[in-house]
Order: C-alpha cells, then structure tokens, then sequence
C-alpha cells in the first residue's frame, strides 16, 4: 500500500502537479477507472527521515487502451 502525506506532490504527464493527499486519491481513482491493468515504478531517488520518505521516481501505467506515465515527488510518512 502507498502512502502519501499531507506534502505528497505528483506530476502526471502534460499536467500541473496533484498536491496532497485527497488530490491523489482522485487521481488514483480515475486513474483506476480507466482501465489500468498494470504499472510499473522506478525510484530515481530516497531520503529516509524517521518516519518520513522522500522518494522522487517514475511511474508508468498500462491501461486497456494506452499508456501514460508521469514523475512524482511523493512524501511518504505515517498513516493519515
């Protein structure tokens, strides 16, 4: 499960970021809605801070009928 917190930011191609946790949620769910059927991620970079995790990668989604892809800074931290 993916964690996001309060500061998460995505940046879904030839958009504006998505910034906080009901944002993403939203995103997620059209994302879903969609159609996806598979993603794969890649981490470009980690910063651990206690509980925190900072991680800047790429996403790319599989959906029935394209592919799409974004960057992503996500700040990751305790259950909100």
């Amino acid at each position: 499960m993916l964690l996001y917190g309060r500061g998460a930011q995505l940046l879904p191609i030839n958009s504006d970021f998505v910034r906080g946790t009901a944002a993403i949620r939203t995103l997620w769910r059209i994302v879903i809605d969609m159609g996806l059927n598979g993603a794969s991620l890649e981490t470009i970079e980690l910063e651990a801070h206690g509980d925190t995790a900072i991680e800047i990668g790429r996403c790319r989604l599989l959906a029935v009928y394209d592919a799409v892809g974004w960057q992503s800074l996500a700040v990751a931290g305790g259950i909100e």
